[in-house]
């Protein structure tokens, strides 16, 4: 299990960064709320293609193939599911924001500037 850590960190970097599909996550929290949006965490491409990646380049028990596939496994579910509840309850959680026109106005504004900072910084490197 000398990976394991190397895994966890790995799989949460993958699973966790903001994307189409994880924004779409919390956008869909946001929309139908957390309990209604439950079955959207399933259908989520980007994280089964990362994770088929994350599978490959770590052997957990060297020794025991099919014990390292479980262990992969279970701890890449693991990952995927707290980090896709974590987008969903979050999106769920700025719903009374997005919903008042104050706060909405103020959060559409700074998201467009960190964009526009975000396209600055790259083209600049």
């Amino acid at each position: 299990m000398e990976g394991l850590l190397a895994l966890i960190l790995a799989g949460f970097a993958l699973a966790g960064s903001p994307g189409p599909a994880t924004l779409s996550l919390a956008a869909t929290g946001a929309a139908f709320g957390a309990r209604r949006g439950f079955g959207y965490m399933l259908v989520n491409p980007k994280a089964y293609a990362a994770m088929a990646a994350l599978f490959s380049g770590f052997a957990l028990v060297r020794e025991r193939l099919v014990l390292d596939d479980i262990a992969k496994a279970a701890v890449i579910a693991a990952i995927i599911i707290l980090v896709n509840l974590a987008w969903l309850f979050a999106g769920a959680a700025l719903t009374r924001s997005f919903r008042a026109p104050g706060p909405n106005r103020i959060i559409n504004v700074a998201f467009a500037i960190l964009l526009i900072a975000s396209v600055a910084l790259a083209l600049r490197f």
